[in-house]
């Protein structure tokens, strides 16, 4: 029996500054699955947390500090720094003033680098938030984006190959796109 989630976007629509397609495909499934949509850092963190068995304490932590759920504030464009408030709060002597954290983190991008990276922040998010589901990627105009990009072509390609190896059916990508038919073909 399969209990799906879907995760359907449009590439070209939802990638930033030429990313790859795994980031984006990573970006997408953070919304879909609750981290924060606003700084792709405080996602990454987010789904850290949970990998060192903090996330629990972290939620109790922010409803004390913030005085209101971590879900109900996590989506403000000032997310990053009740995060980092938040942190302070947590780790205090690692992050000794609120906005230490925040600090910290200037100029860091968020998000994966490898598709390797990729393919295993979706397997520990799906364990974390909605470990009995089968994710379904569904990412439209593939084959306009990766046009003419064999690093692009390259790095989709490693994408799904660890999806299949990493996540063994428990994601599946289907990337949609059209492209101009050869009109001397005779097949």
């Amino acid at each position: 029996r399969v209990n799906p989630i879907a995760v359907v976007f449009d590439v070209g629509a939802v990638a930033r500054d030429n990313e790859q397609i795994h980031a984006a495909v990573v970006r997408q499934v953070q919304r879909r699955l609750g981290y924060c949509t606003t700084d792709p850092i405080v996602a990454d963190f987010e789904l850290r947390l949970e990998r060192d068995g903090e996330w629990k304490k972290f939620e109790a932590v922010a409803e004390k500090v913030l005085t209101k759920p971590w879900a109900a504030v996590k989506d403000k464009a000032l997310a990053e720094e009740d995060f980092s408030t938040v942190m302070n709060a947590l780790y205090p002597e690692r992050y000794p003033d609120p906005m230490a954290w925040y600090t910290s983190r200037a100029g860091m991008h968020g998000g994966v680098g490898s598709p390797e990276d990729a393919v295993a922040a979706i397997r520990d998010m799906l364990k974390f938030r909605k470990p009995d589901a089968t994710l379904f990627l569904v990412v439209d105009e593939v084959s306009q984006y990766v046009l003419g990009n064999q690093d692009r072509v390259l790095r989709l390609t490693a994408f799904a190959e660890n999806l299949g190896a990493m996540l063994k059916g428990k994601a599946w990508l289907l990337a949609l796109g059209q492209q101009k038919l050869d009109e001397d073909a005779d097949e």
